[in-house]
This record gives structure tokens, C-alpha cells and sequence, in this order.
């Protein structure tokens, strides 16, 4: 579990990171109870949702490709399929609460080195290329937790577009 990782792990449960374990009935209940929490603390907050739930490999990519096309969903080039559960629950949780969503991607030159915690520490450059969007939260659907997904993938198919672009631009750059 990443919350045991020194230092990492540490600094993430003091700032208070929602911690899942997989198993929707206890993550249900953590994210409602973390929901509660932040909704009403007295100063501004931000929250970092990682939707595809895990770290990106091969196996993990071509797993979410075979069954974003057994079930008629995006196969997506750069990223996993989201887990839209957790997403869904947030969304209506925090409407009224939280008014944007930032949603960002990030790319890394594919020529360079790997952008790894390890590269980050022994202080290896990396290039990369940030897109930031924002969202009004009211402007995401959640009358339905069909019409919320729906519209998590569509977002998440936007993200492999911007991929593509900031590649293309760290490749201009680097030339």
C-alpha cells in the first residue's frame, strides 16, 4: 500500500489523501466520509483524483483496452480506462461545495529519460509539456451515474487528443 512508502506515504496521510482498497463498499464509505470532511472546511481546498486508479503498464494498458471494447467504451491510447465510481460519487457529493475541476495532462518527451520519482531524486532532467483545463463543476452532469461516466470518458479521450498535441510540441521544441 502506498501509504506505507517512507517519507511518500507519510507525508500523504498527513494530508489527509483518501486511501482506496478496491473494494467499492469500503471505498464508498471512505469517500463519502472524506466527502463530509473537506465539503465543509473552512478554508479553500483542492483535491487530486486519479480516475484510472493505478500506475500505467503494458499489461494494465492492453487489460483496459480489452475491456473498454468488450463493454463499447473509449480504448484509449495513452491511459487506462477511469474507474467512474468514485468519480460519479464525488461529483454530486461536491456540487455546491467545489466550483472547478482542473484537469490536466501532462507530456513527457518519449526520448528522454523516463519521468520517474527516482529520476526526480537523483535530479535527471525531464522536458515536458502541461495542459491545464478548467471545469466548472456545475457543468458536469449528475443526474444520472451513466451521464457522469459518459462524460468522464469523453474527457479522458480529450486527454489522449492533448497527449498527442503535447508530443508533437516537445518534438518541435527539441529539434
Amino acid at each position: 500500500m502506498l501509504k506505507y512508502v517512507p517519507i511518500v506515504g507519510w507525508a500523504w496521510i498527513f494530508a489527509e489523501v483518501i486511501f482506496l482498497e478496491r473494494n467499492w463498499q469500503k471505498d464508498k464509505e471512505a469517500i463519502t466520509k472524506a466527502m463530509q470532511n473537506l465539503g465543509n472546511f473552512p478554508i479553500p481546498i483542492w483535491i487530486l483524483l486519479f480516475c484510472e486508479g493505478t500506475r500505467f503498464t503494458k499489461e494494465k494498458h492492453k487489460a483496459s483496452l480489452e475491456y473498454a471494447k468488450s463493454k463499447g467504451l473509449p480504448q484509449l491510447k495513452y491511459h487506462l480506462l477511469p474507474r467512474s465510481k468514485g468519480f460519479v460519487l464525488s461529483a454530486e457529493g461536491f456540487k455546491g461545495k467545489i466550483q472547478v475541476i482542473y484537469d490536466c495532462v501532462i507530456g513527457f518527451d518519449k526520448d528522454g529519460p523516463a519521468p520517474t520519482i527516482m529520476n526526480m531524486v537523483h535530479g535527471v532532467p525531464l522536458q515536458a509539456e502541461m495542459h491545464i483545463r478548467r471545469i466548472p463543476l456545475e457543468d458536469v452532469p449528475t443526474t444520472t451515474e451513466e451521464e457522469c461516466s459518459q462524460w468522464l470518458y469523453r474527457m479522458y479521450e480529450h486527454k489522449v487528443n492533448m497527449n498527442a498535441q503535447l508530443t508533437t510540441l516537445l518534438t518541435q521544441s527539441i529539434v
